[in-house]
């Protein structure tokens, strides 16, 4: 099952284009912006069940919860955006646990947390708080493109209960970096494809 998952999530990128290197916040920001949902069949077709939605998922939440502890380590978040970023983190790492608790339940096996990412340098709140935004809006874009495709509605529900948090999350986060907390009337919506573009530099 974790090869299967693991194949899926490097299914449609080149390996090389996702090793090239870190992706700065600036440049993930962009990259975000620019996506829509073009092709409704791409997920159904690279997430075949709820399960490999699940195992999705969790990698995602394995890379924030990570993020959020290495960025807390770093000592750069510092003053009113301290708090938030603390109580974030302890967030993503419970739906790290949720997620797993589910996929075992199930019978699935859940994927790991990789080793090590490919994170920026850490030097600065203004850098560490942009990158934390473009994750939680890639979160968001996946977990919104991902849940018309899942099956159980018990999996659905849970699902809509952490989209509901990784939203506020990326509100207040924006709003902690300097830029509007809500930018327009809809969000963007990412199929898996889009959410490698962005993240899969990172997963390395």
């Amino acid at each position: 099952m974790e090869d299967r998952i693991l194949n899926l999530v490097h299914t449609a990128m080149n390996r090389r284009t996702l090793l090239k290197g870190t992706i700065g916040a600036a440049a993930a920001a962009s990259i975000v912006g620019n996506f829509v949902l073009t092709e409704t069949e791409t997920l159904a077709a690279n997430l075949p069940d709820d399960l490999a939605i699940l195992n999705f998922a969790l990698t995602l939440e394995h890379l924030e919860a990570r993020a959020y502890k290495d960025a807390i380590a770093s000592g750069v978040i510092t003053g009113a955006a301290l708090g938030p970023v603390q109580a974030y983190g302890r967030q993503e790492a419970e739906h790290v646990a949720l997620l797993t608790g589910a996929i075992s339940q199930a019978g699935g096996k859940p994927v790991a947390e990789q080793a090590s990412y490919k994170f920026p340098a850490f030097t600065a709140q203004q850098g560490t708080l942009e990158f934390l935004r473009t994750l939680e809006d890639v979160g968001v874009g996946a977990y919104t493109g991902a849940a018309r495709f899942i099956q159980s509605k018990a999996i659905l529900t849970v699902a809509g209960g952490i989209v509901q948090v990784e939203a506020r999350h990326a509100a207040i986060i924006r709003l902690l970096s300097g830029v509007a907390p809500v930018p327009g009337p809809l969000d963007k919506v990412l199929t898996p494809d889009q959410t490698l573009a962005a993240a899969g530099p990172i997963l390395g």
